[in-house]
């Protein structure tokens, strides 16, 4: 795996599907172009871990501008600004998402939260980035999806996973270059041990009531990988087991089985250990892996299968992340393995406004709800399976 960072120029030039997409021009191009600058001008909702690495990742970029923010607690917002340098902050949401300086609102609250400020922010004439799970169901994500539509904004969740050079270069090479023919079967999986950092049952990651669960905390992530591998298209059929804390009605584990025509895929997701976490896609002429950390890559390999049996070349690739900045250091860093990669979506989000797009390429609001769907199902199934139905 590549060691240290790349220039910020060079980890964020354009991949293939920007350039499918024609958005290949870099951010400071966008600035020459506009003589008063080219400046995207972000609201933060939220001031939690989440949110910090975000606008962390904020400060690698080129026409990012993070002018407010937002929290329940008046004291959190008031510290979030001063440790990011931000101007103005708001003691609850309302008066941020109707500041006229904020063009784009991104959505990093609890996941029962993020329907209702989506859905505000929207209503306020906002774009609108929303960290995944985007709504706790599909009927939420369809509300909003349809809400943007309406209102002419653009719309997005975050699922940061599909802006890695890692997965958009893996894309590339199955769908484009079809280096490993047709794809005929996909594994996935994440897990991590969260009682080493989370206070059980307190910590929100085990309340239902706020959207706490192994499948929206983890579970979407492959769910989301099997997605891209069939091309965005729901599955003909699935079914799972999985482990439910009956005391805190919330799901801890989840093993999920996928058809799609005659192929199939596995996924499973957890809380209570850490896995691998691996994608894996399987074609009629080889295979490509996402190594670990599969929901933010920096290298894959690429199997080919050559005439014989066991006779394979393997192309390993590795991707570095952007280059860190004395003034993220200062901030305190990052909370999470790879955060920097953030701006990586960021980056494809500030293109899709500068170039007039509503909606983003590499995750369209329709691939949203079909993931959505398949939680939707999975849930169901765990449900069913863990009392014995």
């Amino acid at each position: 795996m590549t060691g240290g960072g790349q220039p910020v120029e060079a980890a964020l030039a354009p991949v293939p599907l920007d350039i499918a997409s024609k958005l290949t021009l870099p951010l400071e191009e966008y600035e020459k172009q506009h003589p008063a600058g080219a400046q995207v001008r972000w609201g933060i909702v939220g001031a939690g871990r989440v949110c910090h690495d975000f606008v962390q990742a904020l400060k690698v970029l080129p026409c990012a501008r993070v002018v407010a923010v937002a929290a329940r607690e008046g004291a959190r917002a008031e510290k979030f600004a001063q440790r990011h340098g931000i101007a103005r902050w708001y003691e609850g949401y309302q008066q941020l998402v109707e500041d006229p300086d904020v063009q784009i609102v991104y959505v990093g609250t609890v996941q029962s939260e993020h329907l209702v400020h989506a859905t505000m922010a929207l209503q306020a004439g906002k774009h609108v980035l929303v960290e995944k799970p985007a709504g706790l169901d599909a009927t939420q994500v369809r509300t909003m999806v349809q809400l943007a539509r309406a209102k002419k904004l653009f719309f997005l969740e975050g699922m940061w996973t599909r802006f890695f050079p890692a997965v958009e270069h893996a894309r590339h090479l199955i769908f484009e270059r079809k280096e490993i023919g047709e794809v005929s079967q996909v594994m996935s999986d994440f897990g991590f041990n969260s009682f080493e950092q989370e206070k059980y049952p307190e910590s929100p990651m085990y309340d239902p009531q706020l959207g706490g669960g192994a499948l929206l905390y983890v579970g979407v992530y492959p769910l989301a990988a099997v997605s891209w591998a069939f091309r965005g298209k729901a599955p003909d059929q699935l079914v799972g087991v999985g482990h439910y804390d009956m005391q805190l009605s919330v799901d801890m584990s989840g093993s999920l089985a996928l058809r799609y025509g005659r192929h199939g895929a596995s996924v499973s997701y957890g809380l209570m250990c850490e896995s691998a976490e691996e994608t894996s896609v399987v074609g009629t002429e080889g295979r490509l892996i996402i190594h670990t950390p599969a929901h933010c890559p920096l290298s894959i390999t690429v199997s080919s299968k050559k005439n014989g049996r066991g006779n394979v070349v393997h192309n390993q690739l590795s991707f570095a992340l952007p280059q860190s900045t004395p003034e993220i250091a200062e901030a305190g860093g990052f909370n999470y393995p790879n955060s920097i990669g953030f701006a990586y979506e960021a980056a494809a989000v500030m293109r899709c406004l500068l170039s007039g797009l509503l909606e983003c390429p590499q995750y369209p609001p329709e691939e949203s709800i079909v993931v959505a769907e398949m939680m939707d199902a999975a849930r169901v199934q765990v449900q069913c399976s863990a009392k014995g139905t």
